[in-house]
């Protein structure tokens, strides 16, 4: 069980503190009960989560840390590696959400502000996610380079 903290192995307590940050970064909440468990049921399932390169595992770390460095590096590899392990986690974290009765509420809710007032809202999103993809751009592209292919894993 991934969620209990009863006797859980490491990984799993790993993988619990990466969904509740990545729960945070796509709904704005942090991941509990179904969410945990079927994520931490899918590592389990399959290998395709697994980091295979240095770089994958740079990114993971990166995100792992907190919802507002999940949005700078998802926006980074969602252009330059967009098959990378994070954007897989991320696939499967929202298919849990949106499949879960606890989080209907809020990803089906609707925007019924004026025009002006959304397009305040988009600009708020937008600058920092354009200031968070300059800043990768000067970072994590050249350590991309640096480190070469992203698809194997040594």
């Amino acid at each position: 069980m991934c969620h209990l903290g009863l006797a859980v192995p490491s990984e799993d307590k790993q993988l619990a503190r990466e969904c509740k940050v990545l729960s945070r970064y796509l709904s704005g909440r942090p991941a509990e009960g179904y969410v945990l468990e079927k994520y931490c049921d899918a590592h389990r399932r399959t290998t395709v989560f697994a980091a295979t390169s240095a770089f994958d595992r740079i990114l993971l770390s990166l995100a792992r840390i907190h919802p507002a460095l999940t949005t700078i590096v998802d926006t980074y590899a969602r252009f330059f590696v967009p098959g990378c392990a994070l954007r897989r986690k991320l696939i499967v974290l929202l298919a849990v959400l949106e499949s879960s009765a606890v989080s209907q509420h809020f990803l089906e809710q609707t925007d019924s502000e004026s025009k002006g007032v959304l397009l305040l809202a988009f600009l708020g999103r937008v600058l920092p996610l354009a200031i968070g993809l300059t800043v990768c751009l000067m970072t994590l592209l050249p350590l991309q380079l640096a480190l070469g292919s992203t698809r194997t894993a040594k």
